[in-house]
């Protein structure tokens, strides 16, 4: 009877360095996704509405009173301020 050999060291070692390259090609994934989605994705996960952020980082100021929104081909119109919730 015959018995099988057992793993040698290097293949032991070939399983871990084959492992080794897969995690780092996944964090290299990881930092090539993040850095050409990094502003989506850190308006997904700011907690601002999307609207609210574009907005604000679009367009200037104006001088129009706080809380004024411009509706798109008329006068300024005032926002609603918002109602505290009830408790």
């Amino acid at each position: 009877m015959s018995r099988g050999r057992a793993p040698s060291r290097a293949t032991d070692d070939q399983g871990f360095t084959e492992i080794l390259i897969v995690i780092a090609l996944i964090a290299i994934t990881a930092i090539g996704v993040a850095s050409l989605f990094g502003e989506q994705i850190e308006e997904l996960f700011s907690g601002k509405p999307p609207e609210a952020q574009s907005t604000s980082q679009a367009r200037p100021q104006s001088n129009a009173a706080p809380g004024a929104q411009k509706a798109p081909g008329n006068t300024t119109t005032t926002q609603t301020p918002p109602v505290a919730p009830a408790k």
